[in-house]
């Protein structure tokens, strides 16, 4: 494998594709290799389809791998309607931003409205680095009533992780709150707590991204304490 040459950016650079497709110049040349980096790009919410090959034409010890791409919006707003016997009507609303100005984060910001719940969340996750991982920012707020109980919960994370083709690890701070309120009782109760924790899945497979045999596991660990 030798350079990697992007075809079709306009509004994210060419090194951001490198850094999700991650093939090293070098390298021994695998077509796995090449689909995975396919898998990463469109799974990275920034390209709507990417599709790489190798210049068969250019040098066996450095051979040009060209990429492909096309470039999702910027923005992207998705709404939708729904009903279910359980909660009755529901509405949502979802805001994806891929270069936040300033620190080119991507966020993704969604409200849920039901008649028994409701739901904001907001995810912020950096771009990969040299090193392939990236950090993250996250807030849940929900509010939910089950019978006579009003519960009122809030979970803010901080992350770094990183994801490969055979593992996937993670570290993350935690807080949550929750808020009870019994409304027959008249009483309230809140319950706060913060937690360190350590999750991964490592995946042996035959092949990517369609195996037919092999095995993955996967596991997180914390610790925490309430407070």
């Amino acid at each position: 494998i030798g350079a990697l040459v992007v075809e079709g950016q306009q509004r994210y650079s060419a090194d951001l594709v490198r850094r999700f497709a991650r093939l090293r110049p070098g390298a021994d040349y695998a077509q796995a290799q090449l689909v995975e980096a396919q898998q990463r790009l469109s799974d990275s919410g920034y390209y709507d389809a990417a599709y790489l090959s190798l210049d068969t034409g250019s040098d066996p010890a450095h051979a040009v791998v060209r990429a492909k791409v096309k470039e999702a919006r910027r923005q992207k707003a998705v709404f939708g309607v729904g009903a279910s016997t359980d909660s009755g009507t529901r509405l949502s609303a979802e805001h994806s931003y891929n270069q936040v100005p300033g620190i080119d984060w991507r966020a993704v910001n969604k409200v849920t409205l039901a008649r028994d719940a409701q739901t904001f969340a907001s995810d912020w996750t950096s771009q990969p680095g040299e090193d392939a991982w990236r950090c993250a920012a996250s807030a849940l707020l929900e509010r939910n009533r089950v019978g006579e109980i009003d519960l009122s919960t809030q979970r803010y994370r901080g992350r770094r992780f990183a994801t490969e083709a055979s593992l996937d690890q993670g570290y993350y701070l935690q807080f949550e709150r929750t808020q009870a309120n019994y409304r027959e009782m008249d009483q309230h109760t809140a319950n706060e707590a913060v937690s360190a924790n350590y999750s991964f899945a490592l995946r042996r497979f035959d092949s990517t991204p369609f195996p037919s045999s092999g095995w993955g596991l996967g596991g997180e660990f914390g610790a925490g304490s309430v407070l």
